[in-house]
């Protein structure tokens, strides 16, 4: 090893101490590029090549097939979204007597 140059043990370590200092949690190396790659998933899937060399996956489809899950709970976000608009809307336009009505918000499954 060079002079000055950090060890891996070393690197995982301040990545841990410096993420726990931030954002008051330990991050790993590992779940920081995770978490990086599953953001670029859902937030600019026109780079996820990018993601997949971040990973160093040798084929684009091991990444799709790991990070894919992240457009599809932003997918089921939207769709409960859309549901609970609906179930708002009809409760507005029905009769009082009939606003007693069991509809189920998203946040009762989430929390």
């Amino acid at each position: 090893m060079r002079s000055g140059a950090m060890s891996g043990h070393a690197f995982y370590y301040s990545i841990n101490r410096i993420s726990e200092e931030l954002l008051g949690a330990p991050i790993n190396p590992h779940l920081l590029r995770d978490c990086a790659v599953s953001a670029l998933s859902s937030d600019a899937p026109e780079y996820i090549l990018a993601g997949s060399r971040i990973l160093g996956h040798s084929s684009l489809n091991t990444t799709l097939s790991h990070y894919e899950q992240s457009s599809m709970l932003a997918a089921g976000f939207y769709l409960a979204s859309a549901i609970e608009n609906i179930q708002d809307r009809t409760l507005e336009s029905s009769p009082p007597q009939q606003r007693d009505l069991p509809f189920t918000h998203f946040e009762d499954f989430i929390s």
